[in-house]
């Protein structure tokens, strides 16, 4: 999330208006536009469409990210299409049969309370 004046100010200086007059005069109409609108503040999100091969739609994945995203975006997206492409070709045998196997960038949390023994699975 960002607040309007640094949202207005990412994309007018992507836009090739860095400095001066013409950054000011642009800041400007930007922001009372959200004023105007009553904008807090400016999510920024993804839509990644696909048309299927054949047949309806298989995929409607919604995120709420409050983070950073991990640069560049476009390989992750690519990894989880292929890995919805594969699961989806998938029936229970083939996907009990199948080894799978744990990504490098997952991590593991756990909660206890004080005192508490873990337990084994």
């Amino acid at each position: 999330m960002s607040d309007p004046a640094e949202y207005a100010d990412t994309w007018i200086r992507d836009g090739g208006q860095g400095q001066g007059e013409a950054f000011d005069e642009l800041a400007t109409r930007w922001l009372d536009d959200f004023a105007a609108r009553g904008v807090e503040a400016v999510g920024f999100g993804v839509v990644t469409l696909r048309r299927p091969v054949a047949g309806a739609p298989t995929l409607r994945r919604i995120e709420d990210r409050r983070e950073p995203l991990r640069q560049p975006l476009g390989p992750h997206l690519l990894d989880a299409l292929r890995a919805h492409d594969l699961l989806a070709g998938c029936d229970d045998t083939a996907l009990l049969a199948r080894r799978w196997q744990v990504a490098a960038d997952v991590t593991e949390e756990r909660h206890h309370r004080p005192g508490e023994r873990r337990t084994r699975w």
